[in-house]
Protein backbone atom coordinates (compact mmCIF):
# COMPACT_ATOMS: atom_id res chain seq x y z
CA UNK A 1 0.00 0.00 0.00
CA UNK A 2 1.06 3.11 -0.66
CA UNK A 3 2.32 6.19 1.20
CA UNK A 4 0.51 8.74 1.16
CA UNK A 5 2.07 11.12 3.85
CA UNK A 6 4.21 11.23 7.12
CA UNK A 7 2.79 13.17 9.83
CA UNK A 8 6.14 13.82 12.45
CA UNK A 9 6.75 16.10 15.47
CA UNK A 10 10.06 14.29 16.18
CA UNK A 11 13.38 14.15 14.77
CA UNK A 12 14.21 10.72 15.27
CA UNK A 13 13.15 7.81 17.59
CA UNK A 14 15.94 7.21 20.18
CA UNK A 15 16.82 3.58 20.57
CA UNK A 16 15.68 3.13 24.32
CA UNK A 17 12.35 4.00 22.82
CA UNK A 18 9.25 2.53 23.49
CA UNK A 19 6.68 2.37 20.17
CA UNK A 20 3.35 2.53 21.25
CA UNK A 21 1.87 1.03 17.53
CA UNK A 22 -1.89 1.74 16.54
CA UNK A 23 -3.55 0.54 13.22
CA UNK A 24 -6.26 1.95 12.13
CA UNK A 25 -8.27 1.92 8.75
CA UNK A 26 -10.76 4.72 7.22
CA UNK A 27 -13.32 4.43 4.23
CA UNK A 28 -13.23 6.82 1.23
CA UNK A 29 -17.29 6.45 0.14
CA UNK A 30 -18.52 8.36 -2.78
CA UNK A 31 -22.02 8.58 -4.34
CA UNK A 32 -22.62 11.01 -7.25
CA UNK A 33 -19.98 13.60 -6.80
CA UNK A 34 -19.89 13.87 -2.82
CA UNK A 35 -17.72 12.04 -0.34
CA UNK A 36 -19.18 10.44 2.90
CA UNK A 37 -17.47 12.40 5.85
CA UNK A 38 -17.68 12.54 9.65
CA UNK A 39 -18.26 16.26 10.73
CA UNK A 40 -17.69 17.49 13.94
CA UNK A 41 -20.38 20.38 15.17
CA UNK A 42 -17.81 21.17 17.72
CA UNK A 43 -14.41 21.60 15.93
CA UNK A 44 -16.14 22.09 12.59
CA UNK A 45 -13.63 19.86 10.80
CA UNK A 46 -14.75 16.77 8.26
CA UNK A 47 -12.63 13.52 8.78
CA UNK A 48 -13.16 9.56 7.06
CA UNK A 49 -15.21 7.63 8.87
CA UNK A 50 -13.10 4.64 10.44
CA UNK A 51 -11.30 3.76 13.70
CA UNK A 52 -8.77 1.44 15.03
CA UNK A 53 -8.58 -2.62 14.23
CA UNK A 54 -9.51 -4.61 17.14
CA UNK A 55 -7.82 -7.71 18.01
CA UNK A 56 -8.84 -10.24 15.44
CA UNK A 57 -10.57 -8.03 13.49
CA UNK A 58 -9.13 -7.66 9.68
CA UNK A 59 -8.73 -4.56 7.85
CA UNK A 60 -12.09 -5.43 6.36
CA UNK A 61 -13.91 -6.46 9.26
CA UNK A 62 -12.84 -2.97 11.01
CA UNK A 63 -14.20 -0.79 7.91
CA UNK A 64 -17.14 -2.68 7.95
CA UNK A 65 -17.83 -2.08 11.71
CA UNK A 66 -16.38 1.30 12.16
CA UNK A 67 -18.12 3.02 9.11
CA UNK A 68 -21.44 1.49 10.51
CA UNK A 69 -21.08 3.09 13.75
CA UNK A 70 -19.75 6.44 12.91
CA UNK A 71 -22.33 6.97 9.94
CA UNK A 72 -25.28 3.95 10.22
CA UNK A 73 -24.40 3.42 6.62
CA UNK A 74 -23.57 -0.27 5.03
CA UNK A 75 -20.79 -0.65 2.54
CA UNK A 76 -20.15 -3.42 0.40
CA UNK A 77 -17.43 -6.41 0.28
CA UNK A 78 -16.12 -4.37 -3.32
CA UNK A 79 -13.36 -2.97 -1.01
CA UNK A 80 -9.90 -1.91 -2.71
CA UNK A 81 -6.71 -0.36 -0.98
CA UNK A 82 -5.68 3.43 -1.69
CA UNK A 83 -2.55 4.20 0.67
CA UNK A 84 -1.94 4.80 4.01
CA UNK A 85 -0.79 7.55 6.47
CA UNK A 86 2.03 7.46 9.21
CA UNK A 87 1.62 9.70 12.49
CA UNK A 88 4.86 9.87 15.13
CA UNK A 89 4.44 11.63 18.26
CA UNK A 90 6.24 11.46 21.52
CA UNK A 91 3.50 10.04 23.53
CA UNK A 92 2.15 12.14 26.03
CA UNK A 93 -1.31 11.13 26.72
CA UNK A 94 -1.81 9.82 30.41
CA UNK A 95 2.12 10.93 31.82
CA UNK A 96 3.98 8.85 28.64
CA UNK A 97 7.61 8.62 29.39
CA UNK A 98 10.16 11.00 27.60
CA UNK A 99 11.22 7.48 25.85
CA UNK A 100 7.82 6.41 24.75
CA UNK A 101 6.60 7.79 21.22
CA UNK A 102 3.26 6.58 19.79
CA UNK A 103 2.89 5.77 15.89
CA UNK A 104 -0.58 5.09 14.23
CA UNK A 105 -0.67 4.21 11.05
CA UNK A 106 -3.54 4.71 9.41
CA UNK A 107 -5.20 2.63 6.53
CA UNK A 108 -7.76 3.81 3.61
CA UNK A 109 -10.11 2.38 1.53
CA UNK A 110 -12.17 2.65 -1.33
CA UNK A 111 -15.55 1.24 -0.41
CA UNK A 112 -18.84 0.71 -2.24
CA UNK A 113 -22.08 2.36 -0.57
CA UNK A 114 -24.63 -0.05 -0.36
CA UNK A 115 -27.15 1.37 2.02
CA UNK A 116 -28.58 5.07 3.65
CA UNK A 117 -28.35 6.49 7.44
CA UNK A 118 -29.19 4.26 10.35
CA UNK A 119 -28.33 4.98 13.71
CA UNK A 120 -25.17 5.78 14.98
CA UNK A 121 -23.22 4.31 17.78
CA UNK A 122 -20.35 6.55 19.10
CA UNK A 123 -17.79 6.59 21.21
CA UNK A 124 -18.05 8.65 24.23
CA UNK A 125 -15.59 11.23 22.32
CA UNK A 126 -17.32 10.97 19.38
CA UNK A 127 -20.69 11.93 20.84
CA UNK A 128 -18.89 14.89 22.78
CA UNK A 129 -17.40 15.46 19.28
CA UNK A 130 -20.96 15.83 17.84
CA UNK A 131 -19.78 13.76 14.96
CA UNK A 132 -22.99 13.57 12.12
CA UNK A 133 -21.90 11.54 8.94
CA UNK A 134 -22.31 14.13 6.21
CA UNK A 135 -22.20 13.50 1.94
CA UNK A 136 -20.36 16.74 0.48
CA UNK A 137 -18.55 17.90 -2.28
CA UNK A 138 -14.68 17.06 -1.75
CA UNK A 139 -13.48 20.62 -2.43
CA UNK A 140 -15.58 21.86 0.00
CA UNK A 141 -14.51 19.48 2.76
CA UNK A 142 -11.01 20.33 2.00
CA UNK A 143 -11.16 24.24 2.39
CA UNK A 144 -13.41 24.03 5.87
CA UNK A 145 -10.79 21.73 7.03
CA UNK A 146 -7.65 24.76 5.88
CA UNK A 147 -10.19 27.01 7.28
CA UNK A 148 -10.07 25.10 10.67
CA UNK A 149 -6.60 24.27 10.52
CA UNK A 150 -5.85 28.16 10.62
CA UNK A 151 -7.07 28.69 13.90
CA UNK A 152 -4.47 26.56 15.32
CA UNK A 153 -6.89 24.64 17.99
CA UNK A 154 -7.18 21.49 16.14
CA UNK A 155 -7.50 17.80 16.85
CA UNK A 156 -4.43 16.10 15.87
CA UNK A 157 -6.03 14.49 13.08
CA UNK A 158 -7.45 16.93 10.49
CA UNK A 159 -4.09 17.71 8.86
CA UNK A 160 -3.58 14.25 7.96
CA UNK A 161 -7.38 13.52 6.87
CA UNK A 162 -6.61 17.57 4.51
CA UNK A 163 -3.46 15.76 2.75
CA UNK A 164 -5.57 12.47 2.10
CA UNK A 165 -8.94 14.61 0.82
CA UNK A 166 -6.60 16.48 -1.31
CA UNK A 167 -4.84 13.36 -2.54
CA UNK A 168 -7.93 12.71 -3.62
CA UNK A 169 -7.93 15.83 -5.96
CA UNK A 170 -7.94 15.24 -10.15
CA UNK A 171 -4.45 15.60 -11.34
Amino acid sequence: MKTLAVLSNIEGIPANATIVERTAVRGIIRKDKNILLVHSEVNGDYKFPGGGVEAGETHIDTLLREVAEECGVRIGQKIRAYGKTVEQRRNDVDGGADTEYFRMTSHYYFAEFIADFTKQKLDHYEAELKFKPVWIPLQRAIAQNRRVMETGNVPIWTARETLVLESLLPK
